[in-house]
């Protein structure tokens, strides 16, 4: 329990501790940076999946159609969570982004319930309620809807869900995606090198080495924290992820200056206060 404890939180601290690595690479555009996710993180998950002996399930994944279909469909999705959260880092809405993220397990309950006819019980109407309060408070004080925040969550959303209902595991099937996008995200970056105006390599070994890093950071953290889920339960991990959009926000209020209003924390208040009805233990029946 402590070794999966430790793990899974220094995986959440490392996601939470994205921002200020994203910042670092402002020279790059927001679809450069996520093209260098794409192709660093299919060099670090080839060199786990060799290592962990996962290559023969990938190849499973690869050649099934019905599996393909469902990989391409997460490729995407994923492609557009990366999108928005860079973007939004380089634009300094941190704390919007990290809304999306606290937003993200609610609007799980809410598919359940609009998408699949699931039923819910009082305690979750009144978690989903406060959510639902909490995101008309930052809606009144944004003067519309937190458009990142609900991309990042609707997003994130569906590729969990999906990713639940495909044969191929968390590791495998991040690095089947990142394969399935690798030749976009190449030629993109090869492009940007024929006409001189991509950062690797002629941005100078400092920038090079960030968009090598970009890959790591993406990859690494997913395989502790999946790991750290193993160890301690999948109700206890889902508890840490919890620290990656604590820390963001806390970044980018204290480090950044991005604005935090008393009505901000009112809505992000009414968002916590919903996660920890969801959280909190049932009681067993006697």
């Amino acid at each position: 329990m402590y070794r999966g404890f430790l793990v899974g939180g220094l995986a959440s601290i490392t996601w939470g501790m994205t921002p200020i690595f994203f910042k670092y690479m402002a020279d790059f555009t927001t679809l450069e940076v996520v093209a260098h996710r794409v192709v660093w993180t299919v060099v670090t998950m080839l060199v786990v999946a060799y290592f962990t002996q996962r290559m023969t399930r990938l190849r499973l994944a690869l050649t099934t159609p019905k599996e393909m279909g469902l990989i391409t469909i997460s490729a995407v999705l994923i492609t557009i969570n990366w999108l928005a959260y860079v973007y939004a880092v380089e634009t300094n809405r941190i704390t919007e982004a990290s809304l999306g993220y606290y937003i993200y397990p609610l609007m799980v309950v809410a598919v359940g319930v609009f998408g699949l006819g699931e039923k819910l019980s009082a305690r979750e109407w009144v978690a989903v309620t406060l959510a639902f309060m909490g995101v008309v408070l930052k809606t009144y004080e944004n003067g519309g809807a937190p458009v990142i925040a609900l991309i990042v969550s609707a997003s994130f959303t569906v590729y969990t869900l999906l990713g639940k209902t495909r044969a191929t595991g968390p590791v495998v099937g991040l690095l089947a995606e990142v394969i399935v996008l690798v030749p976009f995200a190449a030629g993109f970056l090869a492009v940007l090198a024929i006409n001189g105006v991509g950062e690797f390599g002629a941005g100078g070994a400092v920038n090079s080495g960030l968009a090598v890093a970009s890959g790591i950071i993406t990859a690494v953290p997913l395989v502790m924290y999946i790991a750290a889920s193993r160890m301690i339960g999948i109700a206890f991990g889902g508890l840490l992820f919890y620290l990656a959009p604590s820390l963001q926000l806390v970044i980018g209020v204290m480090i950044y200056d991005e604005p935090f209003t008393p009505l901000d924390g009112v809505a992000f208040g009414l968002i916590w206060i919903s996660l920890l009805v969801l959280a909190w233990p049932r009681r067993a029946k006697a």
